[in-house]
């Protein structure tokens, strides 16, 4: 793999997201150890399933509190390509999850259901580096400036300020939540938490690739 490459999973259209991290979570029990493929899916996947979950109430309800169980399940074993020896992490899925996972008798259903519908990928990593790109050409005035001046009353550009707060505000949003979610006294508090920690990251992500995405949030200091 090149350096510019990243991994990425991709999941088969028209899969069942919720029953595939029942498989996955699953496989844990039964099986001996885990793969490279399994370990991107077992954290990309639960991240699915709560934007699912997080726009269909029945869904919510019915699912919301065993995601929240797989967010702390996941935080208390931290399991990485190092350490994919099943054994060990069975004694908290079990405690964490039991209810959640395939049952015995239907595993090799599972198992043959989810038989190649995720996908490890190899793709270039998108654009420039940042330090390599030219200056932004802007709206500006005069010739010799080539229009690098920058004008907010003309070009709707930011000021850095306003970029930097929106920016702090929301890494203090995702902690906050993050935080809230290990607290968490439900599966389902957990999950509304983690939920909200996804999408200030999402706006976060957004922020960072342009920040002409920068809001001034009244509720700052609070």
């Amino acid at each position: 793999m090149k350096e510019s490459q990243l991994k990425i999973l991709k999941v088969s259209k028209g899969v069942k997201v919720i029953s595939l991290l029942r498989y996955l979570l699953s496989k844990i029990l039964y099986e001996d150890q885990l793969t490279e493929r399994d370990l991107f899916a077992l954290y990309q996947v639960p991240i699915i399933a709560a934007g699912l979950v997080s726009r269909d109430k029945n869904l919510h309800n019915k699912f919301g509190d065993h995601l929240g169980g797989v967010h702390y399940f996941l935080k208390q074993v931290q399991i990485d390509e190092k350490s994919l020896d099943c054994k060990r992490y069975r004694a908290v899925l079990l405690r964490e999850l039991g209810e959640f996972l395939v049952p015995k008798r239907n595993y090799n259903d599972f198992k043959a259901r989810f038989q190649g519908s995720y996908h490890l990928h190899f793709v270039d990593s998108e654009g420039i580096p940042v330090k390599k790109l030219p200056p932004k050409r802007r709206m500006g005035v005069g010739y010799r400036d080539k229009g690098s001046a920058q004008v907010p009353e003309i070009d709707a550009s930011p000021k850095w300020q306003a970029v930097a707060r929106s920016a702090a505000n929301l890494e203090r949003k995702v902690e906050e939540n993050l935080k809230e979610v290990r607290e968490a006294k439900s599966g389902l508090e957990a999950f509304d938490r983690l939920s909200l920690a996804i999408s200030y990251k999402e706006e976060l992500v957004r922020l960072e690739r342009d920040p002409r995405n920068a809001k001034e949030d009244p509720r700052r200091s609070s």
